[in-house]
């Protein structure tokens, strides 16, 4: 076997190379396991926000550097220069966010559902799963999500029901969830 040849297999045996896709969400990655093994906790962190143990999410601190380019992966970030950073999970958002309030707690989820999961509208099923996971921060549920959430509708401008049964923000609740302060 030529030195060549030798270099190819180990760079093989030591190199993984994975792709993922969820919807338009597309990640490849190709390296060390454990760089692979990173990046790909980012990107489920971003595509479907779980309950994590801890022990790889909390290396990170919040910085999630992609491979790039210089590996043969393009950053899928690369494009959106001014774009805002996403949060790694709802948690994380939601006491940056520190909404006051029933309304403003719903108009946060609705936000970051529509803005970081990418979801046309909510269901009623959306906003009680979004308040299991607020559980881990004592937040308590809404006794009765239908009334909370429609009291938001018919109260203000800011969240409408773009289809039966679905709820989304309008631009004023936009703007008013940006508005909001960073904690």
């Amino acid at each position: 076997m030529t030195d060549e040849e030798n270099k190819k297999q180990e760079k093989a045996v030591n190199t993984i190379r994975v792709s993922y896709q969820f919807g338009d969400r597309r990640m490849e990655a190709e390296g060390p396991a454990d760089e692979v093994n990173k990046h790909t906790l980012a990107f489920f962190s971003l595509v479907a926000p779980i309950e994590h143990s801890g022990h790889l999410v909390s290396e990170l601190n919040g910085n999630t550097p992609l491979l790039g380019e210089s590996n043969g992966v393009p950053s899928p970030d690369s494009t959106d220069v001014e774009a805002e950073p996403k949060p790694l999970d709802l948690l994380t958002f939601y006491q940056k966010k520190a909404p006051k309030g029933q309304r403003d707690e719903i108009l946060v989820i609705t936000y970051f559902y529509q803005k970081f999961l990418n979801y046309e509208a909510l269901s009623l099923d959306d906003y009680q799963e979004a308040y299991k996971t607020l559980r881990r921060l004592a937040i308590p549920e809404p006794s009765n999500y239908k009334s909370s959430v429609r009291n938001v509708v018919d109260r203000t401008d800011l969240l409408y029901t773009p289809i039966r049964g679905k709820f989304g923000l309008t631009l004023p609740g936009d703007n008013y969830v940006e508005g909001l302060p960073q904690e």
